[in-house]
């Protein structure tokens, strides 16, 4: 509503305004009805430098003397008051830098709907800085959300050197093509500010077409409900520049986003090491990496686990591996997550193709791998191969699939490493064009006191390889069809039985029977001793 006093068209027009008034309605910016214009009113003895948007120096003005916009709430500002335009064509750097400079602690920046062109890095407050808290918010539709492009190279497009800022509701862009190939840009970087205490959060976000899309170095940055697509990596968390202390890259939640086409099955080579989540330090503990759904992508997480989760990620039409723990840590989890590489298989036969389960190196200790789904991979399913780790309730069907196409041969399980739990997995393999099994569970001659529980294998030319001579507990693997085991005192005389199903004697005895097994199916069927003790 405008106030009582002189009306006028633009900015312009009010730096020019000669006459007398105690307040003035600027309808626009640039012109009426762009929506950079409002209210102002004269403060004779404010002498603060012009900064295009909320306060205002009449060009024949030589000492003190301002208007000064009334904002329609307080501490929230619009681009459009300092004259971003939001057309894809002007760049409206100078103009976002000018609006951000102006807020106070806790204060927000609205960006309406639009293309925001910039062409150089918009700092957010150089390193020390007090003031902290700030908001970046986009105002879109169902349909859209504000972006804010670049396309210079090597820019990051927002450097944050301040604390506890968030981010919603906008869109980045940068230079790269489909699957991220030739991309240099990063969208908002917080590894500048040389301390530990990052503290923010970016929700209802899309990145494309970046290098990286968020770099973030230090601690508690949470990263819910985003979009990230055609780009090299979506998420690159490490410790402040120049820092070893655990503690200062750690709380960092990276829940329900989405990622699409990350590297993909280019084989370009500025898309090598893509891959969606990277924590790619041996200092980082306690993040969060959950509920996440990728797809199209040639990699899902690599780096650090030591005290973190990976859990319930859905990473589908896989071109590379789910996880690749490459430094050692202890009580994480891998679990109830879901990798399916069919479709890749089945389009793209060919080297870009290097779809895997989960990798965990030799170091990565006291975890769990448990409940995962995997299903139609290239190469391994799982390789466990640190010590005191569990690995349970897997279900891995089809891995090692389309092996001659680099004329390689995978494993479905493959554990190595001191003291591995392994029981209750499905490995099965067979039915794939171009599959032939090798190994269903396999473990290592360097492993020690493996601990093998009951698991279902069948499909593989050698269902279980077991190098450990110090192996304890059984393997089981029902190759054709399931067979009963259990303890008794005497061979059975009821219930039908099958051929291969074995009874143990209950209460063994020097000169008695160790067990029984069924030579011969039937009612109860044909039964020999196994061994006399």
């Amino acid at each position: 509503m405008a106030l009582a006093g002189t009306i006028l068209g633009t900015i312009a027009d009010l730096r020019a305004f000669t006459g007398a008034a105690d307040a003035a309605s600027v309808l626009g910016y640039y012109a009426a009805g762009d929506s950079g214009g409002g209210d102002f009113v004269w403060n004779a003895t404010l002498n603060t430098a012009d900064n295009g948007g909320t306060i205002i120096k009449p060009t024949a003005s030589s000492g003190a003397g301002r208007w000064v916009r009334l904002l329609p709430q307080a501490d929230t500002v619009d681009v459009r008051m300092f004259g971003a335009k939001g057309d894809g064509v002007t760049d409206d750097h100078a103009a976002i830098t000018a609006a951000i400079a102006v807020l106070p602690t806790g204060g927000t920046l609205i960006f309406p709907n639009g293309t925001y062109a910039i062409s150089s890095t918009v700092v957010v407050d150089a390193a020390g800085t007090a003031r902290h808290s700030l908001n970046f918010k986009g105002i879109g539709n169902d349909l859209t959300q504000p972006l804010i492009a670049c396309d210079t190279a090597s820019t990051t497009l927002f450097d944050v050197s301040i604390p506890r800022t968030s981010w919603q509701g906008l869109r980045f862009q940068g230079d790269g093509a489909t699957y991220g190939v030739g991309a240099t840009t990063t969208a908002i970087s917080f590894a500048s500010a040389g301390q530990k205490d990052v503290d923010a959060l970016i929700t209802g976000c899309g990145f494309g077409y970046h290098a990286i899309c968020i770099r973030s170095a230090g601690t508690n940055i949470q990263i819910w409900e985003n979009t990230f697509s055609n780009s090299i990596v979506g998420i690159d968390v490490m410790p402040p520049t120049g820092s070893s202390n655990p503690d200062e890259c750690r709380g960092n939640r990276i829940e329900r986003n989405r990622f699409h086409s990350l590297g993909g099955n280019s084989t370009d080579t500025s898309v090598a090491d893509s891959v969606c989540v990277r924590i790619d330090t041996p200092d980082a503990y306690a993040n969060t990496i959950s509920a996440n759904y990728a797809d199209d992508s040639k990699a899902f997480f690599k780096g650090q686990i030591d005290r973190s989760s990976l859990d319930d990620n859905r990473y589908l039409r896989a071109w590379g591996r789910f996880a690749d723990i490459t430094y050692s840590g202890s009580g994480w989890s891998i679990s109830n997550n879901m990798i399916d590489g069919q479709n890749t298989i089945a389009a793209a036969p060919s080297t870009a193709v290097q779809s895997e389960g989960i990798l965990t190196t030799k170091g990565v200790s006291a975890g769990r791998i448990c409940g995962n789904t995997i299903h139609v991979v290239r190469r391994n399913g799982i390789q466990c191969l640190g010590s005191f780790n569990l690995v349970s309730g897997n279900v891995i069907f089809r891995a090692n699939a389309a092996s001659t196409y680099d004329g390689s041969i995978y494993d479905g399980l493959r554990v190595a490493g001191i003291a591995n739990t392994v029981t209750g997995n499905s490995v099965h393999n067979g039915g794939l064009a171009g599959s032939t099994g090798n190994v269903g569970i396999e473990i290592d001659s360097d492993a020690a006191q493996t601990v093998m529980g009951v698991n279902q294998v069948s499909g593989y030319v050698t269902p279980v390889a077991d190098g450990d001579a110090t192996t304890r507990g059984f393997a089981i693997s029902f190759t054709n069809g399931a067979r009963r085991m259990i303890w008794d005192t005497a061979i059975p005389t009821t219930g039908t039985w099958r051929q291969g199903d074995v009874v143990w004697n209950i209460a063994p005895t020097t000169g008695a029977a160790a067990g029984w097994t069924c030579t011969a199916s039937g009612s109860p069927g044909s039964w020999t001793t196994i061994a006399t003790l």
